[in-house]
Order: C-alpha cells, then sequence, then structure tokens
C-alpha cells in the first residue's frame, strides 16, 4: 500500500479542513484499519487514564507487567466500536503517536512494520522526542506502582 504523499505521524485529532469539509489525513481511517486495536499492549499515562476518566469511562484499564494499559475485551481495545476508536480525540497519547514506537535494541524512533499503513507515514523530529518523553514518563510511573 503506497501513495505519493506521506502523513506526518499524530496530526492531532487528525482532521484538516478542504472545501468546508472535514476530510480525515489519518491513514488508518482512511484505510479504515484498526489493526493496532486488536490484542493492544497499549500502555497509558496517568494523563491518559485521568482524560478518559473525565469522560465519564471506568474499567477501561488493567495492570500488566507493571505498566497501566488498555483493555482488551473479546480480542480487542476496549475502545474499538465498529472498526474505530469511539474515544479517538481524547484517545491515549501512545495511540496518537502510533506508528512511531521506540526500538529499544537501537535505542531510536522508529516506524512500526507490523502496522500495515506505516509507509504512509514520515518520522518527524518532534514526534522522535515526543516518543522519547513519554517512555521516559511511563518508565517513571511504572516504578510508582
Amino acid at each position: 500500500m503506497r501513495i505519493s504523499q506521506q502523513h506526518t505521524v499524530a496530526i492531532e485529532g487528525g482532521v484538516i479542513l478542504n472545501n468546508n469539509k472535514k476530510k480525515s489525513t489519518n491513514p488508518c481511517l482512511q484505510h479504515h484499519c484498526c489493526k493496532c486495536c486488536i490484542e493492544t499492549e497499549m500502555p497509558l499515562l496517568k494523563e491518559d487514564v485521568n482524560r478518559i476518566i473525565n469522560l465519564g469511562y471506568k474499567n477501561f484499564f488493567e495492570v500488566r507487567d507493571g505498566y497501566v494499559r488498555l483493555k482488551n475485551i473479546d480480542g480487542q481495545c476496549v475502545f474499538l466500536k465498529n472498526r474505530r476508536c469511539s474515544i479517538y480525540v481524547c484517545r491515549p497519547i501512545g495511540c496518537r503517536l502510533y506508528p512511531a514506537i521506540c526500538d529499544a535494541d537501537a535505542d531510536k524512533v522508529i516506524l512500526d512494520r507490523e502496522c500495515p499503513c506505516y509507509e504512509m507515514f514520515r518520522l518527524i523530529n518532534s514526534v522522535k522526542r515526543n516518543v522519547k518523553s513519554t517512555i521516559k514518563k511511563l518508565t517513571n510511573e511504572r516504578k510508582m506502582i
């Protein structure tokens, strides 16, 4: 799946205006992909948990391997409904940054090749910094659990 334009990872909300109509710029939304929401391992920051709780949700996370993570129900993210994220605008930071991930062995930020749309994304320095900052926060919060 290749296209000439690439999507900059983590455009807030994934929306641009085109002729006064909202049009998604996120390849995942355009291609109705939700692979990353299946058997998710997404860790959550305290700020993610608090933001989602403030939306009125409860029982959406669990603690595994020392991290607070999104819960799966029937093998998919608790917020995946009809192949769409039901909290897309308020989704966790890790979901906003994906498919940007940290390759722990190489200690660098890369695009996850397991993402079917990864070739449609490009990494920019601010996203790389944000991924590293998020990893640092997760590590610090893990120590407090």
